[in-house]
């Protein structure tokens, strides 16, 4: 039985952090309006912001039974004259892995869960509606598992049930793009929280 894969974050940290420079450099050159110190036009303090999306590029090795879904929403916060936004994040995916039939063999179903705060920094690219942001994410990791024995399988090993946590730590790059004033799709790079991508539908209130 092949078990969930780890992230290489070592690896993953030193690709992102060069992805991130490449992206802030070429943002600076691409947007001759970039505006630093501000946020895009219709953002900023008062108006959070409301990600919900699917997660693609998971990174486990098992069959996939809920795809990862994801929620997260940033609070604009300015600070020093910089537009940053604070949030919290929460996720959920769940695998498995089925052997035997129904008189011998086993089940084992495996749920990843993360909670996490996010911080993300908003400059405005002078481009009307459109949000990029990089983002840091901390907190925890959390893992579910249940394993059912039947027949032979049963004898040897007992059904098992329990969680561990983890430290978890992601960065990446976001964009929101917005079709109106309350409504528009978002798409976040990285690992920002059990996938390498998400997106989805995002709201602003």
């Amino acid at each position: 039985m092949d078990y969930p894969v780890e992230l290489d974050y070592g690896g993953f940290m030193k690709k992102l952090v060069l992805i991130l420079a490449l992206v802030l450099v070429m943002g600076g050159a691409l947007f001759a309006d970039v505006d630093w110190t501000s946020y895009p036009s219709g953002l900023g303090p008062g108006h959070p912001m409301l990600n919900i999306g699917i997660g693609i590029g998971y990174n486990y090795g098992w069959k996939l039974k809920v795809p990862p879904i994801l929620a997260s929403i940033d609070f604009p916060v300015e600070l020093g004259g910089i537009p940053f936004s604070f949030g919290g994040g929460f996720g959920m995916a769940m695998y498995g892995y089925d052997y035997g039939n129904s008189s011998s063999g086993y089940t084992y179903r495996y749920t990843n869960m993360v909670i996490n705060g996010r911080f993300a920094y908003h400059p405005n690219l002078g481009v009307p509606n459109l949000d990029v942001y990089p983002i840091l994410t901390l907190g925890m990791r959390l893992r579910l598992y249940k394993y059912e024995g039947r027949g032979y399988y049963s004898s040897g090993w007992s059904d098992s049930s329990g969680m561990n946590g983890y430290f978890d730590f992601g960065a990446g790059i976001g964009i929101r793009y917005y079709f109106s004033n309350f409504f528009g799709i978002y798409a976040e790079a990285g690992y920002t929280g059990l996938t390498w991508i998400n997106a989805g539908l995002t709201l602003k209130f």
